[in-house]
């Protein structure tokens, strides 16, 4: 190859590094840090409930949580999993599936999870909770933006319930991008997560769960 023609390849090459390198440092985040945990409640025969999530910044990892100590409390056995660490619904006589939200929709790996488990999800009791920071209101608009959220999760299962929680958004765990995201559609920002209001939709979900068969 004539030198100029080595040249020129190693300027593009050079380029497409470059520019590759630059979007990997747009889209680059921290990892979320995921949690797992179990809890047992009182009665060691009481129904066992799986609260499986989804999430992108761990947010909705801490709510789950929460919300598996809250069922613990009421005297159930539960579970907090990401859903890649679900691979099977067995043992289980009822889930509380939570995601964000990105794009208006649940994130994908929850619609997956649900999608392989959908007969094993419809046999059971199942519960929604949505953490978001859009769409807040209570105004038809805002209600019909909300049902955007889980509407492919609905379509796989008939919730028994489901609950809409504001979440939280701290830059420092978002992309370059995601920042840029954020501000474009004024989203709120700040841990606005209302955990009263997430421990009373417990409390009235629990003796429903707790009724279902084992």
């Amino acid at each position: 190859m004539p030198l100029i023609g080595r040249r020129r390849l190693l300027v593009a090459l050079a380029g497409v590094a470059a520019i590759a390198m630059g979007i990997r440092a747009a889209t680059w985040r921290p990892a979320p840090q995921l949690i797992t945990a179990a809890c047992q409640g009182d009665d060691p025969m009481a129904n066992k409930i799986i609260v499986a999530y989804a999430t992108r910044t761990g947010s909705t990892a801490e709510a789950a949580d929460r919300i598996a100590r809250r069922l613990c409390a009421a005297g159930m056995s539960a579970q907090a999993r990401p859903v890649a660490e679900v691979t099977s619904l067995d043992g289980y006589s009822a889930a509380i599936l939570g995601s964000a939200v990105r794009y208006s929709a649940w994130l994908p790996e929850m619609t997956v999870f649900m999608s392989t488990h959908r007969d094993a999800l419809s046999a059971m009791p199942v519960a929604f909770f949505t953490m978001h920071m859009l769409a807040l209101g209570d105004d038809p608009a805002a209600v019909a933006e909300r049902a955007k959220y889980t509407a492919k999760a609905r379509d796989l299962v008939t919730p028994t319930d489901e609950a809409f929680f504001e979440g939280m958004i701290d830059p420092a765990r978002l992309s370059f991008l995601d920042r840029l995201a954020v501000r474009l559609v004024k989203s709120p920002v700040g841990d606005r997560r209302d955990w009263d209001r997430i421990a009373g939709w417990v409390d009235s979900l629990a003796p429903r769960l707790a009724s279902a068969p084992t």
